[in-house]
């Protein structure tokens, strides 16, 4: 077991490694006096949790494990005591490293959150359980979690540090009952022993436990914007804006201009003969041509399907070809019926088309064609006269006159229709005039 005290404010923290399992613990510490008390409770968990005792205990110089105290609790335990020399901590380089790797992961986090330095705590132990579940290669890529406990890790519960989060308040929280039932929290990790969340409330920074929240990754309340800020990739350049004015640092006094000038372009000397060619500046570098994607030579093996009744083609292509011929045709009728087509206008009721109308079209074929040559108001009216049947033995009942339609008229014999169809008319006449 390595063992570590950090400093990284006014506080200190004690990190645990196992060299097996590489699971790490971490325990906050008011002062460093109480590092001694820390690992016997410590101690203790490991006997209680994991049914194991502690070998060996490797830790530095430092004056709080030289004390007559931890030394007999260590060999009351059984444990023997490894230490590095004094003013030499990289002898115990397990721990320096953990301690190293926690404080950058902690403060990508803070810093990512826009979180104040006197958070540092809560983005150390959330860091400290993203360690834990994260593989390791050194363990053929296990997490520490998996060898400690046996069993794989559950991570539906991870969510980034320091984004926002609706957390839903109980009705003996919230002020009285018109009061919301959410409020706006920043997530701050996880609490250890209970099945929520740890939230932080913005007004008054007040620490809030919580199991229903609903998270927005992508809003964050510390920061200016409540965006992530822009990064840089490791090893990548950033692209150069070709829109960027030079900054001059000149205040306004006669000292010299610090704008740096553009480069000059070197001309092409015109009296030199190229034969054609034009030779690129020699400060330009010249970008190879990407090669060709390379595509299978292979030749396409079409199925044999024999009760395939589609042939050789797929039902896919079948409706692709049939909804682009469908939607051909669609734009050449509609761009030539735009073009050659006037404007549809419905024809005015006169008394020339009273009497047409009333001249049979069953035994007239030329009328009949002319009509559907025409089309109109008249080739649809004929056209639904024929499409609803005649029943002569079932009339419309005359008490409820008021609510016949169309249809009703159509039932009646050719003498009333001829009646019905001359009112109609003249109605309409009285109301066009």
């Amino acid at each position: 077991m390595h063992k570590g005290v950090h400093r990284p404010l006014s506080r200190y923290l004690i990190s645990f490694l196992d060299d097996y399992t590489s699971n790490a613990w971490v325990i906050l510490l008011r002062r460093k006096d109480d590092a001694l008390n820390a690992t016997k409770d410590f101690a203790a968990v490991v006997e209680t949790q994991y049914k194991t005792k502690i070998q060996e205990w490797m830790s530095d110089a430092g004056g709080e494990y030289k004390s007559q105290e931890f030394d007999d609790f260590l060999k009351s335990k059984g444990i023997k005591i490894l230490q590095s020399v004094p003013h030499q901590p990289e002898q115990n380089g397990r721990a320096e490293r953990f301690n190293r790797t926690i404080m950058d992961k902690a403060q990508a986090l803070r810093f990512t959150a826009c979180l104040p330095q006197s958070w540092w705590e809560f983005s150390i132990l959330h860091a400290v359980h993203l360690y834990n579940r994260t593989p390791v290669q050194r363990l053929q890529w296990k997490t520490p979690y998996e060898l400690l406990n046996s069993d794989l890790p559950l991570l539906g519960h991870l969510r980034v540090f320091g984004c926002a989060a609706h957390v839903f308040l109980p009705e003996d929280v919230r002020a009285n009952k018109l009061a919301p039932k959410s409020e706006l929290m920043i997530f701050l990790g996880y609490k250890n022993g209970v099945k929520g969340y740890l939230f932080m409330c913005a007004p008054n920074n007040v620490l809030f436990t919580g199991a229903t929240a609903l998270f927005d990754e992508k809003l964050f309340p510390k920061c200016p914007e409540g965006k992530l800020r822009g990064f840089i990739p490791v090893g990548e350049i950033p692209a150069e804006d070709p829109n960027e004015v030079p900054i001059s640092l000149d205040d306004g006094d006669d000292g010299p201009d610090w704008t740096t000038p553009n480069p000059p372009i070197p001309r092409r000397d015109e009296n030199h003969d190229h034969d054609g060619e034009i030779d690129p500046p020699p400060d330009v570098p010249i970008i190879p041509a990407e090669p060709p994607l390379r595509r299978s030579g292979r030749t396409r093996v079409i199925p044999s399907r024999p009760d395939n009744v589609y042939g050789d083609r797929t039902p896919t292509e079948i409706i692709r070809d049939v909804e682009r011929q469908t939607y051909w045709k669609k734009t050449v009728e509609g761009s030539s019926r735009t073009r050659e087509q006037p404007p549809v206008r419905l024809p005015q009721p006169d008394s020339s088309m009273k009497r047409d109308s009333d001249g049979p079209l069953d035994n007239d074929e030329d009328a009949l064609l002319k009509l559907q040559k025409e089309g109109g108001v008249r080739f649809i009216l004929y056209l639904v006269s024929k499409a609803i049947p005649r029943h002569d033995n079932d009339l419309p009942s005359e008490i409820n006159v008021q609510n016949w339609t169309f249809r009703d008229i159509l039932r009646l014999p050719a003498a009333k229709q001829k009646e019905w169809k001359d009112a109609c008319y003249e109605e309409l006449e009285s109301l066009w005039k």
